[in-house]
């Protein structure tokens, strides 16, 4: 049934329900309401449901209000409305209802049903924040039983339009908190939007929901407790998980669903918890068109691997993620549950890198990842190192007061328009106030296009002339008395730099389409910044046509040396990037599991969060506000070579 035939029902139900019921709770006293004049409504009320609207309306306009008590003025009022709201004139009986609240404070039932009536008036002339306000003056005890549930459909109706999900989430749990088993409770037609809205709030929002129904024991809210501690527990967040599972036990653990839930969840954390220090998994794309990269890390991994861990016992357990996400995703939950595995290598590449580290922080596993994870900062925690460097460490390294001494703190920023450049952009906005950085400006582009001069014109206050608009007719007058047979192209304004540099996320093939046009608009000679990516030779064979170009790396030069003999004689080959990195993930293996010794991933865990430094053959990573964070440095390209500056 869609919303508005839902609606047309509901008010039917509603008028109905106004007009053939009594309008006030319980025994009143003849004070309010005399027998006159309840037998005179009662006899209208039988006229209206028998179908005569229009005579049912005249008289009870005919009753003259100057005799009457103010509760029935009230009453006499209301019902006017009602008549004319079922007539579709809304406007009238949202001015009879008004008139009705005026006199009605000695009845809380009655001026209950008046605020319904004119919430429901509101809501038909799609008045959403004067109906909400209305809703918000009922007094939900007031209402008869029968009333209650029209008057959680409309609060429930009014909430979706204005967007207040806390208000929505409170109606559904009262709308199905009647039912009384947990199929009952899955097979609401609201039951999935239950869930979904309670997902909306924030996590400390949903807490305070729940809380609000401490004392309820319906079902509907210890299967949402249930629900927040497993969300919870494979965001990693193990120690809030089992207090609200704790909390759900005993609130509501009388139900024999929700007490099936909760031990069957004990038991699956239980099951997590097993883990086999000396279980290695190694997760690579070894079959596809990313085969060739799989094969390299893997060769980095093993000639690490050999060097101690091997030798101390430990076992490696490859499996192929086929170059996706979604699998890669699957062979960690295979690794954990089969092969109890204590810390994972894997995330080759960024697209992969995401999934196979938030499948692995379900399980509290450690993962190391070959690439960086564009993920908020917020849901990044000590079981993940990222080794080329976090983008949380590529800024920290480009805001530290050393390099912003040399480049300025001014900066503009263009960024990819997906994921990957939402990650950057976001936290150059988080740290940049706290680190004393101007953002002049962050332009997105398409990840598809390859004409980049619109971006461009926008980062040199070009894109919009009527801001600069007297400038503009300045300049077109001077340009119009030059030459005509000159060939040279004149803008018609100049570029505004208001900015230091320009840190440009993008990879080195994008770079040398886009940074040629800030030359085209007459601003040669800029400062660019990049990430690692920008570790390019033809980037660095064309910086001189370019400008200034700087990104933040580590020195590889100083990791080939430390391991290109034994490599070399190992393999016949020079390690390369991906070699290094892989072969660095050994290396902090080593650290956090030789010589010591643990039976549980907690304990693991405990370890990882108490160090305070990690040391690899590429750099090294400090802890810092629950992150790792790598020390990284400021490269230059220059004379077709990368050298390190800062």
């Amino acid at each position: 049934m869609s919303i508005k035939k839902f609606f047309q029902v509901f008010l039917l139900l509603f008028v109905f329900g106004c007009s053939n019921v009594s309008f006030i709770s319980g025994q009143k006293s003849d004070d309010l309401y005399t027998k006159t004049f309840l037998a005179n409504i009662e006899s209208i009320k039988k006229q209206y449901a028998a179908g005569d609207k229009k005579g049912s309306l005249e008289k009870l306009k005919k009753i003259k209000e100057d005799s009457l008590l103010p509760t029935e003025k009230s009453l006499r009022r209301n019902l006017i409305g009602v008549i004319q709201f079922s007539s579709g004139e809304y406007e009238q009986a949202i001015f009879n209802f008004d008139i009705a609240l005026s006199t009605s404070g000695l009845d809380d039932s009655l001026t209950s049903q008046i605020y319904m009536n004119l919430a429901g008036s509101y809501y038909k002339l799609q008045s959403m924040d004067k109906a909400y306000s209305s809703l918000k003056l009922i007094r939900e005890e007031q209402l008869a039983k029968s009333d209650k549930g029209k008057f959680y459909e409309l609060k429930l109706m009014v909430s979706r339009e204005l967007g207040h999900n806390r208000d929505a989430l409170l109606t559904l749990i009262h709308l199905v908190g009647s039912a009384k088993s947990l199929e009952l409770v899955k097979g609401s037609d609201k039951f999935n939007e239950l869930v979904n809205v309670f997902f909306k709030l924030e996590s400390g929002e949903r807490l305070r929901v729940l809380e609000e129904f401490d004392d309820s024991k319906t079902v509907v809210v210890g299967y949402l407790g249930y629900l927040e501690a497993e969300k919870r527990y494979y965001l990693g967040q193990k120690d809030e998980a089992k207090q609200i599972l704790e909390w759900v036990s005993d609130k509501f653990g009388e139900d024999k669903d929700i007490a099936s839930l909760v031990s069957g969840f004990a038991s699956r954390i239980v099951n997590f918890t097993k883990m086999d220090q000396k279980s290695i998994g190694v997760i690579l794309p070894m079959t596809g068109s990313k085969k060739e990269f799989g094969e390299r890390a893997l060769v980095g991994i093993d000639s690490g691997f050999r060097e101690k861990l091997m030798k101390g016992g430990y076992t490696l357990h490859l499996s192929d993620s086929k170059g996706s996400g979604v699998v890669g995703a699957l062979r960690v939950k295979e690794l954990v549950e089969t092969k109890y595995v204590s810390v994972i290598i894997g995330g080759l590449f960024s697209s992969t890198a995401e999934k196979e580290y938030l499948e692995a922080k379900k399980y509290g596993v450690l993962f190391i990842s070959l690439a960086p994870v564009y993920l908020p900062k917020s849901m990044k925690d000590t079981l993940l190192i990222e080794v080329p460097g976090s983008i949380e460490s590529q800024i920290n390294t480009l805001l530290s007061s050393k390099v912003l001494s040399h480049l300025g703190n001014k900066a503009a920023i263009l960024y990819s328009d997906d994921s990957t450049g939402e990650a950057y952009v976001s936290e150059f906005w988080r740290v940049a106030s706290e680190k004393g950085l101007e953002i002049t400006g962050a332009i997105p582009y398409s990840p598809t296009q390859n004409d980049f001069r619109d971006q461009v014109q926008n980062i040199l206050g070009l894109k919009f002339k009527r801001d600069r608009q007297e400038e503009l007719e300045l300049v077109s007058e001077i340009n119009n008395l030059k030459e005509k047979g000159s060939v040279r192209r004149l803008l018609d304004l100049k570029p505004t730099v208001d900015f230091n540099w320009v840190f440009v996320q993008s990879t080195p093939n994008v770079a040398l389409q886009l940074l040629p046009s800030f030359r085209y608009f007459d601003a040669p000679d800029l400062t660019f910044v990049g990430g690692p990516t920008w570790r390019s030779k033809s980037l660095a064979k064309d910086s001189k046509k370019i400008g200034k170009l700087y990104f933040v790396g580590e020195d590889v030069d100083k990791a080939q040396e430390s391991i290109s003999s034994s490599f070399q004689a190992k393999y016949n080959s020079k390690a390369k990037i991906i070699e290094i990195y892989s072969y660095d993930a050994t290396k902090m293996i080593e650290g956090f599991l030789l010589d010591q010794s643990y039976n549980k991933r907690e304990e693991l865990d405990g370890s990882i969060k108490k160090k305070a430094e990690i040391t690899g053959i590429t750099g090294n990573w400090k802890q810092s506000d629950g992150i790792w964070i790598k020390d990284m440095s400021l490269l230059q390209m220059k004379k077709e070579t990368i050298s390190h500056f800062l």
